[in-house]
């Protein structure tokens, strides 16, 4: 009789576990798959236009140089599940500085792991180049760890898309497709689907999935793939943004949460904020030698 119950309990625990793993897959929210011979829409490029636009596309393209500083504040279960991206140790405030011109992106993480610096460069409107990124801990350069510059490349790209919105897709060339419209707070939402080639730091492609405010124009959230690191293929993430601010003609989102939606459906991951941004230093790449900001780079973003 034991026995006999012992096998029942296994055999529900079983039924339970496939009945709880089904249910999770279907939450799943993924992106639109397109396929390779896809072509951009008339739809999809007038709403492209529109929101991008409604962001200031045209003081937007005047602008040679950006520095900025955020918080940052890690969800714990993201952490154990993608500790070398995630860095929180590292990555709890940073100053970052960004060239748009020749596609360069520094950054100064500080945490309670110590500094650490990530260079990258990537021509953004080039469609066969993923750039490539350096990284130090305290001042010692990474060489040896694919995966660590992997990330901090993936990491980069992500942010430049947080920060710029829908202008990130300004430079290159991409597809552009209506994907229909929904409802998110009693707004209505038009999605917008781009497929970006090459995607996000070393990915051969990813497709972002854009949810445009009908009223406002803005760009409110943002659903991407993940196809950079081999730890991340198959994963989407999604980002909302709010409490926007217009500075120098373009409409900036001050405040950033990101979840998981794939694998784990609606996985709180990161929260941060925009803290301080200033525009046109006249940066260039000697401002970062060997991971250092100078003089004029280490100057703190102004706060907003």
């Amino acid at each position: 009789m034991i026995r006999t119950t012992l096998v029942n309990h296994k055999r529900i625990e079983r039924i339970l576990c496939c009945f709880v793993l089904s249910l999770l897959l279907c939450a799943c929210v993924g992106v639109p798959i397109a396929s390779d011979t896809a072509q951009s829409t008339d739809k999809g490029l007038a709403l492209f236009e529109a929101t991008t636009a409604a962001h200031g596309k045209r003081a937007f393209e005047k602008i040679n140089d950006i520095s900025i500083a955020y918080d940052s504040h890690w969800y714990k279960l993201i952490q154990k599940i993608q500790p070398i991206l995630t860095d929180g140790q590292y990555r709890q405030g940073s100053e970052e500085r960004l060239i748009l011109k020749t596609g360069i992106t520094a950054q100064q993480h500080n945490g309670e792991g110590g500094t650490k610096l990530v260079f990258r460069q990537r021509d953004y409107s080039l469609s066969s180049v993923n750039g490539s990124s350096q990284v130090w801990y305290d001042n010692k350069q990474v060489l040896d760890d694919e995966v660590i510059r992997d990330s901090a490349s993936l990491v980069v790209d992500a942010y430049r898309v947080f920060l710029f919105g829908p202008l990130h897709y300004l430079a290159g060339e991409h597809i552009f497709q209506d994907a229909g419209s929904t409802r998110i707070d009693g707004q209505v939402i038009d999605k917008l689907l781009i497929i970006t080639r090459p995607g996000l730091g070393e990915s051969p492609e990813d497709r972002h999935l854009l949810f445009i405010d009908r009223e406002s124009g803005l760009t409110i959230r943002i659903r991407f793939t993940l196809e950079g690191l081999v730890s991340t293929r198959g994963a989407v993430v999604e980002t909302d943004f709010s409490d926007f601010v217009s500075l120098h003609g373009v409409m900036w989102p001050t405040t950033f949460f990101e979840r998981v939606t794939k694998p784990i459906p609606n996985l709180p991951a990161h929260r941060w904020s925009l803290l301080g941004l200033d525009i046109n230093r006249g940066l260039t790449a000697q401002d970062f030698v060997d991971g250092q900001f100078s003089e004029r780079a280490s100057v703190p973003a102004k706060r907003l």
